[in-house]
């Protein structure tokens, strides 16, 4: 009989993992939000208008909801990265 152990790979905490990622764009998006209002004149000079994208200002005026997506989803795959 013997009495070999078998030596287990250690499983990889996925479900922290992931938890770690939403709370890393949670905070990055908290920071990312009050800096952009420390900075909101910049964003509201005309002669800047033409440097922003369309997909953050589509139209003159607040970004759309998609824009808010994409940073979400930008910030979360860096977050796993």
């Amino acid at each position: 009989m013997s009495n070999e152990t078998q030596i287990s790979k250690p499983k990889f905490p996925w479900a922290r993992f992931l938890a770690v990622s939403i709370f890393y764009v949670i905070i990055t998006q908290v920071i990312h939000t009050v800096a952009a209002m420390l900075t909101m004149k910049y964003y509201l000079m005309e002669e800047y208008f033409p440097i922003w994208s369309r997909i953050m200002m589509p139209a003159e005026g607040a970004p759309s909801t998609s824009f808010y997506y994409y940073s979400l989803a930008f910030g979360f795959i860096s977050a796993l990265l």
